[in-house]
């Protein structure tokens, strides 16, 4: 996985103080676990940079609705947009659509 930042000039996003401190507000609304704050920063940096969306297959911590419902919410409070956190597969359907 890591040779495809290579490959495909993948832009890494960097964990920040702003970054770590917003995860820490997912933590705190009962979001995301403390246990697994790094999914927190994952959602964090996406929307610190006005990303479209978060990939996932992580079914457990992002990619559930309560998270999709919590940190829109949360990410409006804090003048961030809303990030659609969805797998792979959901954004390659839509551009791939059969008839």
């Amino acid at each position: 996985m890591l040779s495809l930042i290579t490959d495909y000039g993948l832009t890494v996003l960097d964990i920040s103080e702003e970054s770590d401190q917003f995860a820490n507000e997912y933590v705190t609304e009962g979001i995301i676990p403390e246990r697994f704050r790094i999914d927190g920063a994952h959602i964090a940096i996406a929307s610190l940079h006005g990303l479209d969306y978060v990939l996932s297959y992580n079914f457990r911590h992002i990619n559930k609705a309560k998270t999709k419902l919590l940190t829109e919410r949360v990410n409006r409070e804090h003048g961030y947009g809303t990030i659609v956190i969805c797998t792979a597969k959901e954004v390659l359907d839509d551009e791939y659509e059969t008839e």
